[in-house]
């Protein structure tokens, strides 16, 4: 449900159509999980439900993920629920070899633009940050497989995968994917050490009326924190956007009270 939904809304997705018998090779595993995604628009609404040790919070949110005319990726996350928080969001647009753009709006306090080293920044307080949003991993050329393993009911080739520059973040990411419906059941951002810094892990998955498939729910966690955010998707909807449906415009009206 982002590109993590993405991997969370996008890059988690697959084809019904796959050539199941093939042998795919490490890069052409990334670039399917990649490509394999609805040609439209997506409209998810999730639940999003953070445990550390202090407690719990609980936010509902509707996620917007759209490819623009130009080649790039926007993406809108929008919090509904609580009453108190209703409207902050965060807009993303991607397009690869360009830098991203992204901002904050938090009603009363307005737009907020983020910088690269923002990425590790968290989406609403929650174990997701910008950084799995992003799924920059997708676009690396280092690729290679280092295993096999079935996650859920998924036969699964590991993908280890390695930045262009070292001292990046994150340093290597190992994804678990699906090798007939070509979805990440699990992945694994490490930086710099030998236990991975986040985990992201699909519990379940649906598939779209467009032949794809998608995680209906799945964790990201930090075992550092000891916390972990639980995300289900309560509905999801193929849908065509406009630029309006990103505008500024429409991210202040979603903070108004209704009259």
């Amino acid at each position: 449900m982002i590109r993590h939904l993405a991997l969370l809304t996008l890059a988690l997705t697959a084809s019904l159509h796959a050539e199941e018998e093939r042998q795919w090779s490490a890069p052409e595993l990334m670039a399917t999980l990649k490509a394999a995604k609805p040609k439209g628009g997506l409209l998810v609404r999730v639940r999003m439900e953070q445990s550390k040790p202090e407690g719990k919070q609980v936010i509902l949110a509707q996620i917007k993920r759209r490819d623009t005319a130009e080649g790039a990726t926007e993406q809108l996350f929008q919090i509904t629920f609580p009453k108190e928080r209703k409207g902050e969001a965060l807009h993303l647009l991607t397009k690869r070899g360009s830098a991203f753009s992204a901002k904050t709006f938090v009603p009363g306090q307005g737009f907020k633009s983020l910088k690269a080293s923002d990425k590790r920044l968290p989406i609403f307080g929650t174990d997701m940050t910008l950084e799995d949003a992003l799924a920059d991993f997708l676009d690396w050329s280092k690729h290679e497989i280092i295993g096999k393993e079935k996650v859920r009911s998924g036969q699964c080739s590991i993908v280890e995968s390695t930045p262009p520059t070292a001292g990046t973040s994150p340093s290597k990411v190992k994804t678990w994917v699906d090798d007939k419906r070509f979805i990440a059941w699990r992945v694994q951002l490490f930086d710099g050490g030998d236990q991975p810094a986040r985990v992201v892990e699909a519990e379940d998955v649906i598939r779209l009326p467009s032949g794809y498939w998608c995680p209906r729910t799945f964790t990201v966690s930090t075992p550092a924190k000891g916390t972990q955010t639980r995300i289900a998707g309560s509905s999801s909807s193929e849908q065509d956007f406009t630029d309006a449906d990103f505008s500024e415009a429409t991210i202040e009206a979603a903070a108004t009270p209704a009259k």
